[in-house]
């Protein structure tokens, strides 16, 4: 079983027995590691190979005694790294999830951008989205071991849109300065030609 999934234990007693006693090997869990349900379920609270005792005993008195050993598999710890980008330049989604034991055998992509249609899904495990449209986006990452078990993370991804340039000019005399101001909206740095072969990098030079 996977590690936070019930794992169901079936009684396959013979001789009609009608009491059963079950201890599930992780004496941690206090109470619950034991029970008398013919079939129970128990959920461990960690990986790993643990010991399991039936004690089966019938309407006479008589018992039997068998042990057996189940192996609670880990979840993958899933994390990524996301880039923040422009709009229109691809976002990179580096994988960084790791398990304690076994391996990673699958990767599935969310992007939170429904509007790309089937390209709002990757099973590659570093993939790359562009988004059309500016904004915050959550990214859902579920990967699966090579034992079945999964597990899932989502973290924002910022998407900058483009800013959009504009700019007031003044009219002036020859030999008198010309004002020029920024009426950008979402500008932080300015490049200036004023078609003379001079350049400047203030936002509102002259």
């Amino acid at each position: 079983t996977c590690l936070n999934n019930s794992t169901l234990f079936v009684d396959q007693s013979s001789g009609n027995p009608t009491q059963w006693f079950w201890d599930f090997g992780e004496p941690s869990s206090g109470p619950n590691n034991n029970s008398t349900q013919q079939n129970p379920g128990h959920t461990y609270s960690s990986s790993g190979i643990f010991t399991v005792m039936l004690i089966a005993t019938s309407s006479f008195g008589c018992i039997d005694t068998i042990l057996q050993t189940i192996i609670v598999n880990p979840l993958p710890f899933v994390n990524f790294s996301p880039t923040t980008v422009c709009v229109g330049i691809a976002s990179q989604f580096s994988d960084l999830s790791t398990i304690n034991s076994g391996s990673m055998v699958s990767w599935q992509w969310n992007f939170g951008d429904p509007s790309s249609g089937p390209n709002n899904i990757s099973n590659i495990q570093n993939p790359s989205h562009y988004y059309i449209t500016g904004g915050l986006y959550i990214v859902l990452l579920t990967v699966t071991s090579d034992s079945g078990c999964q597990n899932s993370t989502s973290l924002p991804v910022y998407v900058a849109p483009p800013p959009t340039a504009n700019f007031i000019a003044t009219d002036a005399c020859f030999n008198s300065a010309n004002g020029y101001t920024d009426a950008s909206l979402g500008a932080s740095q300015w490049y200036w030609q004023f078609g003379d072969m001079t350049t400047s990098t203030l936002q509102n030079p002259t």
